[in-house]
């Protein structure tokens, strides 16, 4: 009776050394909010919503974690300015598909209720600030989607 209960140990263990690692925590920038309670927030206020859309299994967002999104520059312009959500494009897909997302990193900007712009790909710390500053100022990087 003891090789049953050996055999099902050594399995358990096999099994728990093959499942995917606990992903890393998100960036403190990130507020943990679904897309309408983040839109809800800052409905009628002068803050912009940036959406990052990103996957599990994405690399350049993976690096956007781990660097542009924890420079205190940016964490900065986030707490003066608005907020920003991560959005998992295979937990959320019916938001995904509605904000026309295509590729990841995607980031989006939502001023006064609208997409303002977008950027895609990865950026470091100093083009995510240039492209948050360029949305402060009204500029848009020529990347929205129709509306």
């Amino acid at each position: 009776m003891k090789r049953p209960t050996l055999l099902a140990a050594a399995l358990l263990l096999v099994l728990a050394s093959c499942s995917p690692s606990t992903p890393p925590e998100a960036p403190p920038v990130f507020s943990h909010l679904t897309l309408a309670q983040a839109r809800a927030q800052v409905a009628g206020t002068p803050k912009v919503l940036i959406v990052k859309a990103t996957a599990s299994w994405c690399p350049p967002c993976k690096q956007m974690n781990k660097t542009s999104w924890r420079d205190p520059r940016v964490e900065k312009w986030v707490a003066d300015n608005g907020i920003a959500i991560e959005l998992d494009v295979d937990q959320s897909t019916q938001d995904a598909r509605a904000l026309r997302i295509t590729a990841m990193p995607t980031m989006l900007a939502f001023k006064d209720g609208e997409e303002f712009d977008r950027t895609v790909g990865f950026l470091d710390g100093d083009q995510l600030l240039a492209w948050l500053g360029a949305v402060e100022r009204g500029e848009r990087a020529g990347l929205s989607s129709p509306r």
